[in-house]
């Protein structure tokens, strides 16, 4: 269901479907970043198109619920190759981001919604794992973010979970889950021409710190280097903590002592380079004044020391 071009233009696609299923219209354009729609489909013939060999029950029966038919929007996004960019807004005539650029993408396998911004002659690609209960809105994450782009580094920003396992608490603190997603990713990394051959680092807050290091663990050749915020490192495993071979940086707030107990913790279970970096007078959401800004300030030093620079000491 791609649109085909036709010299400039691109030939709109229209999807009608009954019942329940009208909803995935609406969801596809969501995922795809469709504006206009022009080709029918019966959803009898949409469905064949994916292999329903997956679907439970046939295909009357396989999208009658609301969770079903987001599973068959995500599957047309993905069979279709709808997963890649979607939207490029070209911020070059802004003069305060010149050359920057941003991407809105879909992640397969489950059609996860990110946002790529990648400022002029970018040097590596850091991938942000959100905590438990936020997503790729998350303020805080955003404002990290700006500072590492200003750094001359791109940033992702993606959801790890679906809106519906975003509900389901288990899934929430499913670490192994949140680093296949964060797995997934950093692969998609690679499709994309503005970060393909850049260097990599993972941005992890809260429970999303873990998954970045599960994924650094079992992604040793691609990840160069950690960056914790208020992380749960613990929640990793001390398996995992052991094969990290990334450079690591652990911030914590120092008045966030549960927190900071638990980062020593991780810190003396890792074997590679790790570094811990307490912040005075800041609790775990590091909402107290300048502190956000002194987490940025050393996300962005390591960063560039580990994935640019390549100093000696922290490789």
């Amino acid at each position: 269901m791609r649109a085909r071009s036709i010299g400039d233009r691109a030939t709109p696609l229209k999807v009608i479907c009954s019942g329940k299923a009208m909803l995935v219209p609406s969801l596809v354009c969501q995922h795809a970043g469709a504006q206009r729609v022009a080709r029918i489909i019966p959803i009898r013939e949409a469905a064949a198109l994916i292999d329903v060999n997956q679907c439970r029950g046939n295909t009357g029966e396989a999208y009658a619920g609301l969770s079903e038919v987001k599973a068959f929007a995500r599957a047309i996004v993905h069979r279709f190759a709808l997963h890649r960019t979607v939207r490029e807004e070209d911020m070059s005539a802004s003069p305060s981001h010149p050359g920057h650029r941003a991407i809105r993408i879909i992640i397969p396998p489950m059609g996860l919604a990110g946002m790529l911004e990648v400022p002029a002659q970018a040097e590596a690609t850091v991938v942000f794992a959100h905590g438990s209960g936020s997503s790729r809105h998350s303020t805080r994450n955003r404002q990290v973010a700006e500072a590492l782009r200003q750094a001359g580094l791109a940033t992702l920003l993606f959801d790890l979970l679906t809106e519906d396992e975003a509900a389901d608490r288990r899934k929430i603190f499913d670490i192994g889950l949140l680093a296949q997603r964060l797995g997934a990713a950093v692969d998609d990394l690679a499709d994309h021409a503005e970060t393909r051959g850049l260097p990599i680092g993972l941005f992890g807050a809260s429970t999303g710190a873990a998954a970045a290091l599960v994924t650094a663990a079992t992604h040793q050749a691609a990840i160069g280097a950690v960056v914790s915020r208020g992380g749960r490192p613990d929640l990793a495993g001390e398996e995992a903590l052991r094969k990290v071979t990334a450079p690591t940086l652990l911030i914590v707030g120092g008045d966030d002592r549960q927190v900071l107990s638990l980062n020593e913790w991780a810190r003396t279970r890792m074997t590679c380079h790790v570094e811990l970096a307490i912040v005075p007078g800041a609790t775990h959401l590091f909402e107290e004044a300048h502190a956000l800004e002194q987490v940025a300030r050393l996300a962005a030093d390591w960063f560039r020391g580990c994935l640019v620079e390549d100093i000696g000491h922290v490789r």
